[in-house]
């Protein structure tokens, strides 16, 4: 884990936290701001939580590789877990609107106020608003974890195709004793155009080695040595 996770973990709370009112159609104008403020610290230590949960999630497996969504969802459910636990254990530093409305009238309040404090610290701050973005911002890191490295990998097996092909054609010039052919010269460049339209890579490739191909050959022309390409 580097200080590049804690600032996005730090960006994604505090983005949340802005969220929120616009979410949720805030009309209160004075309650949006002191919403935000209040909701700030708990979003942060959410975000922070989910982050440790990943953290360990990926702990038991190899740098750069694929880790099951088993391990991913179990996480996630640690940390919702922890979140609401603590969110339950410390509901009296959560602040509520200090009015509630639905359609223009006020609601109608029941319980007692610690009742109805920790119900809005367990259902509103900490499932709502921070579990649900939690899990979430989970899913959006292993698919673009996933999709990343699937990338590297698909690089990695294009490279050592474009090494093979330059070794075959190494192989294959040391062992040519024949006449340079034109037609065959022309016919390969007609084939390395049209890859460079599906695989740009292997196309590179191929031209390096016709080059290379060509480079050998020249010499051996001025010698009178016959080369021919394959």
């Amino acid at each position: 884990m580097t200080w590049r996770h804690w600032i996005w973990a730090t960006a994604i709370g505090l983005a949340v936290t802005l969220s929120i009112p616009l979410q949720k159609f805030e009309v209160n104008l004075y309650w949006a701001p002191w919403r935000v403020i209040f909701g700030a610290p708990w979003m942060l230590l959410f975000a922070y939580v989910f982050l440790l949960a990943i953290v360990v999630a990926e702990s038991y497996s190899p740098p750069a590789s694929r880790v099951s969504t088993r391990r991913y969802v179990v996480a996630a459910l640690v940390a919702s877990v922890v979140c609401l636990g603590l969110v339950a254990a410390f509901s009296d530093y959560v602040r509520m609107p200090p009015r509630e409305e639905f359609r223009g009238q006020a609601e109608k309040k029941v319980g007692t106020p610690e009742v109805r404090q920790k119900l809005y610290a367990i259902l509103s701050l900490g499932l709502c608003d921070g579990v649900l973005h939690g899990w979430l911002a989970t899913f959006i890191y292993v698919r673009l974890r996933n999709a990343r490295l699937a990338a590297r990998a698909l690089a990695e097996i294009q490279l050592r195709q474009a090494e093979a092909n330059r070794q075959l054609l190494a192989s294959q010039l040391t062992s040519m004793d024949a006449e340079v052919d034109p037609d065959a010269v022309l016919s390969t460049l007609e084939d390395i155009q049209r890859d460079y339209e599906t695989d740009s890579v292997g196309a590179n490739a191929r031209m390096d080695q016709l080059i290379a191909f060509l480079r050998a050959a020249i010499p051996r022309l001025r010698t009178a040595e016959p080369v021919e390409v394959s």
